[in-house]
């Protein structure tokens, strides 16, 4: 005979079941989550070969190289723009003084045409005019 004890246990069980089941799923995902964050982080870190298609072995993903040589490149990279920055720098010290110069040759040269015309228009004030 089935007494009230005996639903109430039943429906103990099966709760506790439900929440075992419930919370066994919760931790299922969350495992499943993990691992695949996990993956991705040593895939970053270590990198990972490229990925094929089973069948066709076409290459579905290319290979990604670990972080020590995406750093060793970056590393490289920044090497380059500092040594370009620097030549940047000394070519537009080497501009300013061309700039200079160029700016001192022409006052020179507008000088020395100051002078001829000077000379010019003196020798023609010697010249005895003809009547």
């Amino acid at each position: 005979m089935i007494t009230t004890a005996t639903i109430i246990t039943a429906a103990a069980v099966v709760s506790a079941l439900g929440v075992f089941l419930a919370l066994g799923r919760r931790l299922w995902k969350r495992g499943r989550v993990l691992t695949t964050k996990l993956g991705a982080a040593s895939d970053a870190l270590l990198g990972r070969d490229a990925i094929l298609h089973p069948d066709t072995g076409a290459e579905l993903a290319p290979a990604t190289p670990g972080l020590g040589i995406r750093l060793a490149g970056l590393e490289e990279a920044v090497a380059t723009m500092a040594r370009t920055q620097a030549e940047y720098a000394a070519l537009s010290g080497q501009v300013t003084e061309l700039a200079g110069a160029l700016s001192a040759h022409v006052r020179s040269e507008d000088e020395r045409n100051h002078e001829m015309w000077a000379a010019i228009r003196e020798l023609t004030a010697r010249i005895p005019k003809a009547d």
